[in-house]
């Protein structure tokens, strides 16, 4: 029985790879066809790998407007396009670098195939290049290692809804909390939050996102089409059929959030002058976010500055920037910066956290404050990130002091608690946190 598990357990992995080989040819040959397009008509060269994924998250969003909207938006796609651009869809909208019209190329360009959402197709995307040739032709390079190298992996859906679910769980008050996620990417997280909160305050799902919209949900991506696309998800929630979405422009920015002197409030990014609310700079009620779990040589590679790195060692970091510099521990240390006294924060990290001597000021910082509550660990086995075997866990936290304890979940025992004292008596120094079950701990401590 258990070989014919095993074996069941190979086809579908053998048929999994065979469909994911076969969306990933689909989708170098749309984005190829795209590039093509473009080019003939006349688009610069140098913007053409930008504008074919553009063109390709907006004919996959087009697709999904006709599913959601039927022939309320017109009976052709053409029609649907016109109407979304008068309601003013983030996606839509020329981008500063676009000079002609985008989107003759989005209805000469055919379905977009094989994803759950725009999020997962923004991030395929991610991974492929195109370059135009000297032939007027384009070629599509790269791979999943691209991605890989960057750090940078999709938030599942199951674990943006559990830390949204965490964060919102027993909160109080008349108004939810102003909610920001410095990474935002295409906004799987942000957009989870965004309807855990709309849900818990309002009666009507899509009439509370267009309240939460540019006056409590806030998100930034160093990225510029990221940020559109997190708009755009956040419009289609707020369910355009009923009017214009107001707020969008002024809810999720393109900015670098790590640069910048941590001792100024509002750090490398003029939060007072983006948000307008002077109160803001006390920080957020909330913070969520998956970083990048890369060196930061690549981070600063991709901003084209050579001295990124020592401009980060000059900004106050005070516990991520002991050995390597991570981009993960450098985010971590600005989410708590960001989030007000007696907030929240839920933060997506490398399982090497857990351990990694290098991280132990960011550890002690948590464990010593009292203020971790939570953490969920996924091991390489687990694949949490479908695409990478990468270790991963998640922290809940609340900068409230006094928590000696808090909850690890995951592996086979279950739900369980954690102490500080016990961490402490394990390794005084750096407080590294046993993710392994604790009868694993025990064992080895006996020995």
């Amino acid at each position: 029985m258990a070989e014919q598990g095993d074996e069941a357990g190979r086809r579908r992995k053998r048929a999994g790879t065979k469909r994911k080989t076969k969306v990933t040819a689909a989708l170098k040959d749309a984005l190829a066809k795209a590039g093509l397009e473009l080019l003939r008509a006349g688009h610069d060269e140098n913007e053409i790998d930008f504008e074919a994924k553009a063109t390709l998250l907006r004919r996959c969003l087009l697709d999904r407007m006709a599913t959601m909207f039927g022939s309320e938006w017109g009976h052709s796609e053409g029609d649907c396009l016109e109407q979304a651009c008068r309601m003013d869809c983030p996606l839509l909208k020329p981008f500063g670098n676009e000079k002609k019209d985008p989107l003759d190329a989005v209805l000469r360009l055919g379905p977009v195939d094989g994803f759950d959402s725009l999020g997962e197709l923004y991030q395929q995307l991610s991974d492929l290049e195109l370059v135009a040739t000297s032939s007027k032709t384009v070629k599509v390079v790269g791979s999943r290692s691209k991605r890989r190298r960057a750090g940078l992996f999709y938030t599942p859906p199951w674990m943006a809804r559990d830390m949204a679910r965490w964060l919102v769980e027993g909160l109080e008050g008349k108004q939810p909390p102003d909610v920001l996620d410095p990474a935002c990417g295409s906004g799987s997280l942000l957009l989870e939050v965004a309807i855990s909160l709309a849900e818990r305050w309002y009666e009507n799902r899509a009439a509370g996102i267009r309240r939460l919209v540019g006056t409590t949900i806030f998100g930034i991506d160093i990225d510029p089409l990221a940020a559109a696309l997190c708009r755009t998800r956040l419009w289609l929630e707020a369910d355009p059929r009923q009017g214009r979405v107001e707020g969008l422009d002024g809810a999720v920015f393109v900015g670098d959030t790590i640069r910048g002197d941590l001792n100024d409030p509002g750090g490398g990014f003029d939060w007072n002058g983006f948000f307008g609310i002077p109160e803001r700079k006390k920080g957020f009620g909330m913070v969520v976010t998956n970083p990048p779990f890369e060196v930061l040589t690549g981070y600063a590679r991709r901003q084209g500055l050579s001295d990124y790195a020592r401009a980060i060692r000059s900004s106050g970091y005070r516990y991520a920037v002991a050995g390597t510099l991570n981009t993960w521990k450098i985010f971590l240390e600005r989410v708590v910066q960001l989030t007000a006294d007696g907030g929240r924060f839920a933060v997506v990290l490398p399982l090497s956290f857990t351990a990694d001597r290098t991280a132990a000021p960011l550890r002690k910082l948590l464990l010593s404050n009292g203020w971790l509550r939570c953490l969920a660990f996924y091991p390489e086995s687990s694949r949490a990130f479908r695409d990478a075997a990468q270790g991963v866990i998640w922290i809940g936290a609340e900068k409230k002091e006094g928590r000696r304890s808090f909850a690890i979940t995951g592996g086979t025992e279950g739900t369980r608690s954690c102490s500080l004292e016990w961490i402490e008596s394990l390794d005084g120094d750096c407080l590294s946190i046993p993710a392994a079950p604790a009868s694993a701990v025990a064992l080895a401590v006996r020995m």
